[in-house]
């Protein structure tokens, strides 16, 4: 499972780097994200504007370039090797939720089960299990959840 970063964007190109107003679906304030954004957008973004991703004071911690982000595992092997803040964000799982839905499990998965097709195929792959019982999610623990209910 993939882990993405959310960082504020600068615009960097000459002509927009005081701009202020909506690109597209995000609004920028003195040629900065008024919010974090997803890198994935950054990376729409920097398609038609030089921009860099900064931290929530100001400082730059990478150029935003197509094809050639920074993945999570290069920023912490970067933290550990320089002063970096790498703000990263991942799938927020309630361990209370989770640890009941394992205890109550009696049906027709196990948590190890469906943690391994997780692991081997993905949202893809519960997704496909859920789709035998009607059965629909957004994220992996959704997922997992409503199948462990069977």
């Amino acid at each position: 499972m993939s882990k993405f970063e959310l960082f504020f964007v600068q615009i960097t190109d000459r002509l927009y780097k005081n701009f202020n107003g909506q690109l597209g679906a995000f609004t920028f304030a003195n040629g900065r994200s008024v919010v974090k954004l997803h890198r994935n957008d950054a990376i729409g973004l920097s398609h038609g504007f030089a921009c860099d991703a900064i931290e929530d004071d100001g400082t730059v911690m990478f150029k935003v370039i197509p094809g050639q982000m920074p993945t999570t595992e290069d920023m912490a092997i970067a933290k550990k090797s320089a002063p970096v803040k790498v703000v990263a964000v991942a799938e927020k799982v309630d361990d209370q939720t989770l640890e009941q839905t394992k205890a109550a499990s009696t049906g027709k998965y196990k948590l190890e089960e469906l943690e391994a097709i997780a692991d081997k195929n993905g949202l893809r792959g519960l997704r496909d299990e859920a789709s035998q019982y009607g059965i629909k999610g957004k994220s992996i623990p959704d997922l997992i959840a409503k199948l462990l209910e069977l």
